[in-house]
């Protein structure tokens, strides 16, 4: 008789044994949510990494007038400038004339009376503002 009762005592009920899985299925559940918010995450911030232009310019303004320098060319390919009158957005060059020509280190231009002035920097084939002067 002594060993019928510990045989009872040591049998688990059909409620008792399913405790231990459901709650690991749980967790698996819950370590996969969290796994797939991380990564999805990490991936969609990584899509948006477009690098931005810059480079070093220079606005000077002495009367009417309003000198542009290249001090830097830092990350871009090319450097471009226009500048408002006005009336029209005209491109200008480093020697002065209306003709979009890139822009390099110590270059210059004096801009005579302008309303605003906007520096376009060149990177991977996509142009983005650097620099604006507005009146």
């Amino acid at each position: 008789m002594h060993t019928t009762r510990n045989r009872t005592t040591l049998t688990e009920t059909d409620d008792e044994r399913a405790v231990s899985p459901v709650i690991g299925v749980i967790l698996m559940v819950a370590i996969t949510v969290i796994l797939a918010a991380v990564i999805a995450a990490f991936v969609m911030d990584m899509g948006n990494m477009n690098e931005s232009a810059n480079a070093g310019i220079d606005f000077s303004v002495s009367g009417d007038t309003v000198t542009v320098q290249v001090i830097s060319e830092g990350n871009t390919d090319a450097i471009y400038v226009e500048y408002d009158d006005g009336t029209d957005v005209e491109p200008i060059a480093p020697d002065g004339s209306h003709a979009r020509n890139p822009w390099t280190v110590g270059d210059s231009a004096e801009i005579a009376a302008p309303e605003s002035i906007t520096v376009y920097g060149e990177l991977g084939g996509d142009e983005q503002v650097i620099a604006n002067w507005n009146e």
